[in-house]
Order: structure tokens, then C-alpha cells, then sequence
């Protein structure tokens, strides 16, 4: 997929595969280890320049970039604009409303209908967030169209906010949002990119209203079309994290694994979906649980329709987490036709370094089941 990109010079620089219709500037020593490859090894044509860049990317594990204020113009017919059918979306947070555009097919306005609890916890610790600390910026990892950062506003939480979307048709709707909405989306800045280990090749599944993110083993790269570089969040720049929300619909263990270093010398509070979806990824969440108790204190469980399940010191509590995890595998596993809905898909897991604690103990005081 070709997409020709419009932004404003002020912008950051936007992490790509590889670019086009510019001027480009390489390192001679990454350039020298890359080749053009013009075919798969199926004998499939591809374009060389791709290939190219990809090397380069993947040998020297440094990203490439286009440079907003570097700007050029290219004809028309080079454009391929992403189409989406859209419509109005209205949804409500602290009885402000607002409207954003959102694919035809997103169901969050009626999920939020069904489920008043749906999507209502993250905006509340948020606010108490801001509370304690007013400088510090959120990162937003799987933003889809913009629906949290929405939500965030009607709130009243006014944090910096970076955005992370590796959909090319999500990603479209978030500027869309972005860009009608100046004044309700200020200080957010949107990155068509995917988060974690950049030696990570990732594709999307993309279904109604979502998208899972999946590793594609090297091996089995060739052909496949990677939608969006992979970038590590130290590579934002970002000095002061109040917030780090992960929805990746399955991938989130593996962002958490390859970002701990980073979280470890930030200390967010880390609000995360936990999917599994096999017994490997039960194992992943295991792994993963050990390591962050040396640096979270607190943790808080939801289930999918954002009801608290449970709370406390993390050392207690990951049994029952991981135990929990194994009933969401047992729940996707169940045809609906068999057993009806709703049922317990996933959670939301949010963690507390000790230096949240004061928003830890106010945010429980907050949920009515606590």
C-alpha cells in the first residue's frame, strides 16, 4: 500500500519502513550492509527500495524517518488515499458529550450503551492523575480513532498525549478527529506506528472496530506487508510519563517485556489489556508478572465490561491474575451459540509503582465494588 502524507512542518518526525518522492539521507555505514532485492524468494516482484530500506532498518536496528519541515511536493497521481466510511459518533464521559468520526462498523457508542461501565475507569484515574501531577504526558498504544483520547478531554484531563496507531484506517480517522477538532484534540501528536522491539516484524488482523497485532517469524517474511514501522518509546523523547495505555488486542505482554527498562526508569502507571489467546501467551503473562513486581507495587483487575474484580499488592495478587487469564482463555473458547453472551474475554490490568500511591489509594476509593 502506497500513501502519500500531508503534514504540518512543526510536526515530529514520522518513523516509516521507507519513503519516497524526497530527499534522502542515509548513514554510509548502514547503506554499504543493504542490497536492492527486486523478488521474493517465490519470485514474487516487490519493490527494491523497500527491501532496501528494510535491511537497513532491520541491520542497523535505527529507524528512518520523514522529516516534516524538509518538505517537497509530488504529482497528484501518486496518492492512493486510504477510504474509510465514516460517521458521527457521540459518546459521554462526566455527562460531557462530544462527537468524533469513527468507522461505520465501530461499535463503541453501543458497547458504552450496554455496558455503562465500559470505558469509564481509565478517563476517572486520569483526572486523578493530573491531580498529582500536571506536567506529566500519557502515551496512548493502540489509540484507534481517538475514542480514549476523547474521553480523556470530556473529562477534563488536559495531558500531553502521544498516540501510537499502526492501522492505516484507524490512523486515517484519528487525523480526521485530530484535524476537525483542534481545540478538543490539543497537544496530541499521532504516529502511524506500532510500539516495542523495532527487530519486530508485525502485521494487523484487523476486524470490526479493532485490530490484533501478530509477530510474523523472520522466516516467513517475504511478501508479507509490514503496515507500519515498529518504534521503541524511548525513541519519543519523552522525559516526564504520567500514563502508559496499551491495547493491542493480544500483543500487550510482549510490548511490556521489550519496553521494561524503559517503564522501569519512568515509572509509569501502566494501564494494559491482557489477552491470551493460547497457553504460550498464559506463559508469557507469567514470565512477565515476576519481573514487574520488582518495580509495580499495586495492581487493579477488570474484566472486559470494566467491572473491578480485584485489588491490591501485586505479590498477592498475580496468582489470581494468571489464574483469571485461563478462565478468559476458557470463555473465547466456548461457541456462542452454545453459551450465549456476554462473557469474560479479557482484562484490564493497571499497575501502580509505589510513587503512585496516593492516586492508587484515591482511585479505588472511587470504584462503588472496591
Amino acid at each position: 500500500m502506497l500513501r502519500q502524507l500531508s503534514n504540518q512542518k512543526w510536526e515530529l518526525p514520522i518513523p516509516v519502513i521507507s519513503a519516497f518522492g524526497g530527499l534522502g539521507i542515509y548513514r554510509l555505514a548502514d547503506a554499504l550492509t543493504s542490497n536492492y532485492v527486486g523478488k521474493t524468494s517465490q519470485g514474487e516482484d516487490i519493490c527494491e527500495h523497500v527491501s532496501f530500506s528494510t535491511a537497513m532498518t532491520a541491520n542497523s536496528r535505527r529507524l528512518l524517518y520523514i522529516f516534516p519541515r524538509l518538505r517537497n511536493w509530488a504529482p497528484l497521481e501518486h496518492q492512493k488515499p486510504i477510504e474509510v466510511v465514516v460517521r458521527k459518533m457521540r459518546i459521554e464521559q462526566n455527562s460531557s458529550q462530544c462527537e468524533i468520526w469513527a468507522p461505520h462498523e465501530h461499535p463503541l457508542d453501543v458497547y458504552r450503551q450496554s455496558h455503562p461501565l465500559y470505558d469509564h475507569r481509565l478517563p476517572l484515574l486520569a483526572q486523578l492523575v493530573q491531580e498529582e501531577n500536571h506536567e506529566g504526558c500519557i502515551i496512548d498504544i493502540g489509540a484507534n480513532i481517538g475514542d480514549t483520547i476523547a474521553l480523556l478531554r470530556l473529562a477534563g484531563v488536559q495531558a500531553p498525549i502521544v498516540a501510537l496507531e499502526p492501522s492505516p484506517r484507524f490512523f486515517t480517522v484519528l487525523k480526521s478527529n485530530i484535524a476537525t477538532q483542534p481545540s478538543f484534540f490539543g497537544q496530541v501528536q499521532a504516529l502511524n506506528a506500532f510500539a516495542g522491539d523495532p527487530t519486530h516484524s508485525l502485521r494487523l488482523e484487523e476486524r470490526t472496530g479493532t485490530a490484533s497485532t501478530q509477530q510474523i517469524q523472520p522466516e516467513r517474511t517475504a511478501g508479507v506487508h509490514i503496515q507500519a514501522p515498529t518504534i521503541p518509546l524511548y525513541y519519543l523523547g519523552l522525559q516526564d510519563i504520567s500514563i502508559v495505555k496499551i491495547d493491542t488486542d493480544g500483543y500487550d505482554a510482549s510490548i511490556l517485556q521489550s519496553e521494561f527498562s524503559y517503564l522501569t526508569r519512568t515509572l509509569p502507571i501502566v494501564w494494559t489489556e491482557a489477552e491470551i489467546r493460547s497457553m504460550k501467551q498464559h506463559a508469557d503473562w507469567d514470565n512477565l508478572l515476576k519481573d514487574m513486581l520488582s518495580v509495580f507495587e499495586w495492581v487493579c483487575v477488570f474484566d472486559n465490561f470494566g467491572f473491578l474484580v480485584t485489588h491490591g499488592r501485586l505479590n498477592i495478587k498475580a496468582t489470581t491474575i494468571l489464574d483469571l487469564l485461563k478462565y478468559t482463555h476458557h470463555h473465547a473458547s466456548l461457541p456462542v451459540e452454545s453459551f450465549g453472551e456476554p462473557r469474560i474475554y479479557y482484562l484490564d490490568l493497571v499497575f501502580f509503582p509505589s510513587r503512585w500511591q496516593k492516586v492508587y489509594s484515591g482511585f479505588i476509593g472511587k470504584l462503588p465494588e472496591a
